[in-house]
């Protein structure tokens, strides 16, 4: 075959080919728009939102105060071991320990007492004309100073306050006494001294004192003093001085110092007092009552 006429045929078969290409591709490309439009119309999905959260007012707020938290906690009493060094800590999550308060010691116990009892024996001992007893009243109070009075010859006495440091010696529900209080008494009046009572009640309620003395134990054969108020303006610091003229009161016993002169009572600054405290132990003991309300 020679050139022209091949040329013509590859012509007419590429004009019969064309509209079948063409018509194949137009329903491809319309098939196409109409997907994509498709897509266009549907709607498109929102982005998705974190919920929403609460507003935490001021008031709401916690507020942690920096570093660790901790609990003040008294030191254990001195005869308390500390813990070995492998004991492990508290769990977490634990209550906080309890502050440690150590049991309150009376300043007035019945040691008290027996300091009283060896101190008096002493110097109930002593002869006076060789070396003279120490008195438990001083010699010019308003000087606070601790000089004492002087004693003389005058018989041994212990003089024992009966008055709540509030207060007065109530006879109808004051009736108790510590046995060991009795034992005490009774071993003062073997060493030949003799025991006084005082009160800020008047002289008519004696029969009164009397009978809990008695019914207590504390003067069973009703052989000690009494020493109350006999008029409307007397004191008991008078009623003391009183004792100091036939007797060396060589200690007394109260529950507060006012028990041992009434200058306590008047004094604007207690520190002007402290001179006087080398008296406390030696002469003036802080002793619980003599009596209380029955248990």
């Amino acid at each position: 075959m020679n050139k022209p006429r091949m040329t013509l045929t590859l012509l007419l078969a590429a004009q019969i080919a064309l509209p079948g290409c063409v018509a194949a591709v137009i329903p491809l490309a319309a098939s196409g728009a109409i997907l994509n439009q498709e897509r266009k119309s549907e709607p498109e999905p929102e982005p998705k939102s974190e919920p929403d959260l609460p507003v935490l007012r001021k008031e709401d707020r916690v507020l942690t105060p920096p570093g660790p938290a901790y609990v003040d906690i008294a030191p254990p009493p001195a005869n308390t071991a500390p813990p070995a060094p492998n004991e492990t800590a508290d769990p977490v999550g634990a209550e906080p320990p309890t502050a440690r308060v150590p049991a309150a010691t009376p300043a007035r116990s019945l040691r008290a007492y027996d300091a009283l009892l060896s101190y008096a024996v002493t110097e109930a001992a002593r002869d006076p004309v060789e070396r003279p007893r120490m008195s438990a009243v001083l010699q010019a109070p308003t000087s606070l100073s601790p000089a004492r009075a002087d004693c003389s010859i005058r018989p041994p006495a212990v003089l024992f306050d009966l008055d709540p440091a509030d207060g007065l010696f109530d006879p109808d529900t004051m009736d108790h006494s510590d046995p060991l209080l009795d034992v005490m008494v009774r071993r003062l009046r073997a060493e030949a001294i003799d025991i006084f009572w005082i009160s800020g009640l008047p002289a008519l309620r004696a029969g009164d004192v009397r009978r809990v003395l008695k019914n207590s134990g504390l003067d069973p054969k009703s052989d000690d003093g009494i020493l109350l108020i006999q008029r409307s303006e007397d004191r008991k610091q008078e009623r003391r001085k009183q004792l100091q003229e036939t007797h060396c009161l060589i200690a007394i016993a109260g529950d507060t110092r006012s028990d041992f002169d009434e200058l306590y009572e008047y004094l604007k600054t207690p520190e002007l007092a402290q001179p006087l405290e080398e008296l406390v132990g030696s002469g003036w003991f802080l002793a619980p009552l003599p009596l209380t309300q029955g248990q």
